[in-house]
């Protein structure tokens, strides 16, 4: 019975994992293309929705890393593409004699803008795991509840089943505690790194004026 309980929680919380990156991927193109063109990206996410509805979680996590690598290789195109376009615009006649000026802040702009996308990304799927550890924690709530329920009113489990799932839980909430400070640090650090990017972007764009 033990067993067949976390089995079944842990299929609650796969499914809620897989949902909520779901969800993130979805938020996130709907931001980045704006920007660039992520056609690719969303058919991989209505392909990874597919494979959730029919209960293939595996295959719909695969699906979503792939689209999450196809955004990267699509944002760094772009990106690379507008930095080249944005040197070439500013070429003037003396380009000739300071042909290290515009290169250098087309890798500087390169660096920041894929330094950028990558910690948008990275905070999108902080938060999502952070969603998912709360989802998590009303899940093992229930599960506690249940195990009261069975003890105290139903008296169909033993005093030692009782005491080893709510010690097993309680070890489960304390770590899922510990683990939710940790992402949001995580974050704040992702935030920090772009507010220092922008900065250095700022200051090399005023210097070039």
């Amino acid at each position: 019975m033990h067993a067949i309980t976390e089995e079944i929680a842990a299929l609650r919380v796969e499914t809620y994992r897989i949902s909520d990156e779901l969800d993130a991927l979805g938020v996130y193109l709907d931001d980045e293309n704006t920007t660039a063109d992520m056609t690719e990206a969303y058919t991989l996410l209505d392909e990874a929705h597919e494979e959730y509805r029919n209960g293939r979680f595996s295959e719909s996590q695969e699906l979503i890393e792939i689209a999450y690598d196809r955004v990267n290789e699509i944002t760094a195109a772009n990106t690379k593409t507008r930095a080249i376009y944005a040197a070439t615009r500013d070429r003037t006649a003396d380009i000739a004699r300071a042909i290290w000026k515009p290169a250098l802040i087309t890798c500087i702009t390169l660096l920041v803008l894929f330094i950028a996308s990558r910690n948008t990304i990275q905070r999108y799927r902080l938060r999502s795991r952070i969603r998912l550890l709360h989802k998590r924690l009303i899940v093992i709530d229930e599960l506690l509840k249940e195990t009261q329920k069975q003890y105290f009113e139903e008296h169909n489990i033993s005093e030692g089943e009782y005491h080893l799932r709510t010690k097993k839980y309680g070890e489960l909430m304390r770590d899922i505690h510990r683990q939710i400070p940790l992402l949001q640090e995580q974050i704040a650090m992702t935030i920090d790194v772009k507010e220092t990017s922008n900065k250095k972007e700022t200051s090399h764009n005023q210097h070039k004026q």
